[in-house]
């Protein structure tokens, strides 16, 4: 076993909160108000509040992200429906053009058949 007494101070690359470590450290060896059992367990749900912490962070960041995704989805949908919009009413159109072109091209024909 390791008889140093700063063991925990050489794992502060380990963790990703390095305030983490010299704060347990100095819990544990200055504060002998309470059992170990106390000190860990009051140890161990400091660590889990900040867990949760940033677990809401990422699920907050994950709901912001999904939510603007959602945004450009239904924009890129409402454009694509824009489009055939568009692209119906072009349609129609040129319907109507070729209709009207060919009652044009009817009335001539019978006008001439009329004439003779």
């Amino acid at each position: 076993m390791i008889t140093s007494n700063n063991v925990l101070l050489g794992r502060i690359e380990e963790n990703l909160d390095p305030s983490f470590i010299p704060n347990t450290e100095d819990f544990f060896r200055f504060r002998v108000d309470k059992t170990p059992i106390e000190k860990f367990n009051n140890l161990a749900s400091q660590l889990c509040q900040e867990i949760k912490k940033k677990l809401d962070d990422n699920n907050r960041k994950y709901k912001m992200a999904q939510k603007k995704y959602f945004k450009f989805e239904k924009n890129l949908l409402k454009r694509a429906g824009q489009q055939e919009q568009e692209n119906h009413a072009q349609e129609e159109f040129k319907e109507i053009l070729k209709t009207k072109a060919q009652l044009k091209e009817d009335m001539q024909r019978q006008w001439k058949l009329a004439r003779l």
